[in-house]
C-alpha cells in the first residue's frame, strides 16, 4: 500500500491525519505554507472541543490559555439591544469553549498529528490530484507522481479537487464579503460574558468582535461584496473599515481606546459547496467540500466534525472494502445535512434580523420563498443537531414571517399532542405508518468506523438510526395496520423472544408515535 496522502495542514486535514495515524495506518500530510500561518476564524463552538476529545488533542487545546468563551452577546433580532445566550444552557457537559488565536491553535494540532506518528511534509505544495478514472491514484507534486491508496483534500478555501474538476457550486444567498483586522487593548463586555464574541448588525452588515488573549481583539465585518467593493474603490480599504466602525453603537465603544495592529485583511466569504464530497479513493473536508457563512462560528467545528466522520470513511474503505459504498454515501449525506442545518438557520436568523433599517438587510427579510416550505425550513433547522442546540434561543429573539412563527408553533404542538394522546394507547388500538417511511439499509458513523445499520427515512428530515427490533415492528404495521398484541404475535414468528416483546415493543411503539412515525385514531 503506498499510503494515505492529506492534502492541507488546517483543523480538518491535521484532524483526520492524526486519527488514521493513530489506527495505524501509513499517512503523509502536505502544506503548501510553513506553521505557524495567520487564519481568519478564531471562535470555537463547544462540539468543536468534544469533537478534538476523539484526537487526543482537546487537552492541549484546553492547556493554551485561550480566551474561555461562555457564549455569544449580540445585537441582533427585533431591536438593538444586546441579549445573551450562554452555552450552558444547552450543553450541560461542555458549557464553554474557546476563542483562540489561530496560527497557535493550527499549529497544536499540527503538532498532534506530529506526535501520532503522521509525516507532515511542510512548505510543500501539491499542483494536482491524479486520477485514473473516478478513482485518485496520487497527488502531483513538482511534476512527480507520489502514488497512494487514499486521498484526502483539506486544502480549505483553495478546494483543490472541486476547483481541479470544475465542480463547486456558488451560493447566491450568501455573496458576502469579510474584512477584518486585530486590535490590541480597549474593552471586553463584563463578566461572565467577557469572553464571549459580540455580534452587531450594521447598515452595511454585521461586525464581530473576538477577546483573545493578550489583550488582542480580532474585529471583522461581513457585507455584501459588490456593494463593498465600489465603496471600497472609492476610498481605500481601511477608510472604508474604519467607518463601518465608526457607526456602530457597541463595537466602537469596546474600541475606543484600542490601538490598531497591521492593515485590513479581505477575504471572501461567498459559501458554496462542491458537488460531490467522496470518490472510490477520495474525499474533502473542512472547506475545501463546503463553506457557510461565519455567523455562527461553524467554519472550525465542521473541519474537526468532517475529520471525524471522514476518517471513519477511509478506514472503512481500507478495512471493509464491501462497505465502502454505503459508507461513502453515509459520509455524503451525514456532512451536507450537518452544512444544511447551519445554512438554513443562517439564512433564518438573516432574515428575522429587524434592528437596523438598511438595504443590505430589507434584501434579506423571508419573503416566504425559499427551496422548503416554511414548517420544513423550519424544522431543517432546529431538528436533529443535538450538537448545538441554541437554535431556539437565537431565532426567538428575531422577526419571522407569521408563516414561520405559526410552523413554531405547529411542530410544538403536534409534538405535545401526540404526547398526550399516548394515554388512548391500548393493546387494542389500531395502529398505521405515518405518511411516508421507508427502512434503509445503511452504513452508521461508530466511534472510528462505520457499520452496517438500518435507518428511518423520511423526506425532508434526518435520518433516524434504528435497531433491527423497531425495523421489524415498523415492517409488521406497514404490512397491515394492525395492534399492539397482533404485532407480539408476528414478532415471534420473526424469532423475537417473548421476554424481548415485553420489555421493548410498548415503549417502541410509545416513542415512535411521539415522533410521528405511528398514528392512531385518538391522533
Amino acid at each position: 500500500m503506498d499510503g494515505i496522502a492529506v492534502i492541507g495542514g488546517g483543523p480538518a486535514g491535521s484532524t483526520i491525519a492524526a486519527l488514521l495515524a493513530q489506527r495505524g495506518l501509513s499517512v503523509r500530510l502536505y502544506e503548501a505554507t510553513r506553521f505557524p500561518r495567520p487564519h481568519i476564524g478564531e471562535s470555537l463552538l463547544p462540539a468543536t472541543i468534544e469533537a478534538l476529545e476523539l484526537s487526543g488533542a482537546a487537552q492541549k487545546v484546553r492547556s493554551a490559555g485561550f480566551t474561555v468563551k461562555n457564549g455569544a452577546t449580540m445585537a441582533w433580532g427585533a431591536d438593538h439591544e444586546l441579549w445573551t445566550w450562554n452555552f450552558r444552557e444547552t450543553n450541560k457537559a461542555q458549557p464553554h469553549s474557546y476563542q483562540v488565536n489561530r496560527e497557535e491553535f493550527d499549529q497544536i494540532l499540527l503538532q498532534h498529528a506530529r506526535e501520532s506518528g503522521v509525516h507532515v511534509h511542510e512548505g510543500t505544495k501539491v499542483q494536482c490530484v491524479r486520477f485514473d478514472g473516478d478513482d485518485a491514484i496520487g497527488i502531483e507534486i513538482d511534476s512527480e507522481l507520489y502514488p497512494a491508496s487514499y486521498v484526502i483534500d483539506a486544502t480549505g478555501q483553495q478546494s483543490l479537487i472541486a476547483n481541479q474538476e470544475a465542480a463547486k457550486s456558488w451560493d447566491d444567498d450568501f455573496r458576502n464579503l469579510a474584512v477584518y483586522r486585530y486590535y490590541r487593548g480597549g474593552e471586553h463586555m463584563p463578566g461572565d460574558a467577557a469572553g464571549n464574541i459580540l455580534v452587531e448588525s450594521v447598515a452595511d452588515g454585521w461586525l464581530w468582535k473576538i477577546p483573545l488573549k493578550n489583550h488582542v481583539s480580532s474585529v471583522g465585518v461581513v457585507t455584501d461584496r459588490d456593494i463593498a467593493m465600489n465603496s471600497i474603490r472609492e476610498t481605500s480599504l481601511e477608510d472604508w473599515f474604519d467607518e463601518v466602525i465608526r457607526f456602530s453603537t457597541y463595537t466602537s465603544s469596546f474600541l475606543t481606546d484600542a490601538e490598531a495592529i497591521g492593515s485590513c485583511t479581505a477575504t471572501r466569504d461567498w459559501s458554496y459547496q462542491a458537488n460531490q464530497f467522496t470518490g472510490p479513493r477520495h474525499c474533502l473536508i473542512g472547506d475545501a467540500a463546503c463553506f457557510i457563512d461565519p455567523l455562527f462560528s461553524t467554519g472550525v467545528h465542521l473541519a474537526i466534525y468532517s475529520a471525524t466522520i471522514g476518517a471513519a470513511l477511509v478506514a472503512t474503505t481500507l478495512n471493509a472494502p464491501n462497505l465502502a459504498s454505503l459508507a461513502a454515501e453515509a459520509f455524503e449525506r451525514q456532512y451536507r445535512q450537518h452544512y444544511g442545518h447551519f445554512r438554513e438557520l443562517a439564512r433564518l436568523f438573516y432574515g428575522s434580523n429587524r434592528s437596523i433599517d438598511s438595504y443590505f438587510w430589507q434584501t434579506r427579510q423571508i419573503t416566504g420563498e425559499s427551496a422548503y416550505s416554511p414548517r420544513a425550513a423550519f424544522v431543517r433547522a432546529v431538528s436533529g443537531q443535538a450538537s448545538t442546540g441554541y437554535e431556539r434561543t437565537t431565532l426567538s429573539h428575531g422577526v419571522l414571517p407569521h408563516s414561520f412563527t405559526n410552523a413554531i408553533d405547529e411542530v410544538e404542538n403536534s409534538r405535545h399532542q401526540r404526547q398526550s394522546a399516548l394515554r388512548q394507547l391500548t393493546e387494542s388500538t389500531v395502529l398505521a405508518v405515518s405518511g411516508s417511511v421507508s427502512i434503509e439499509n445503511v452504513a452508521l458513523f461508530s466511534d472510528d468506523a462505520f457499520q452496517p445499520g438500518l435507518v428511518i427515512r423520511r423526506k425532508g428530515l434526518d435520518d433516524i438510526p434504528i435497531s433491527r427490533f423497531v425495523a421489524d415492528v415498523i415492517s409488521v404495521i406497514q404490512s397491515d395496520a394492525t395492534t399492539a398484541s397482533a404485532i407480539a404475535s408476528a414478532l415471534t414468528h420473526r424469532g423475537w423472544t417473548l421476554p424481548v416483546i415485553r420489555a421493548s415493543l410498548k415503549p417502541t411503539i410509545e416513542l415512535l408515535c411521539v415522533e410521528g412515525i405511528f398514528e392512531f385514531d385518538a391522533l
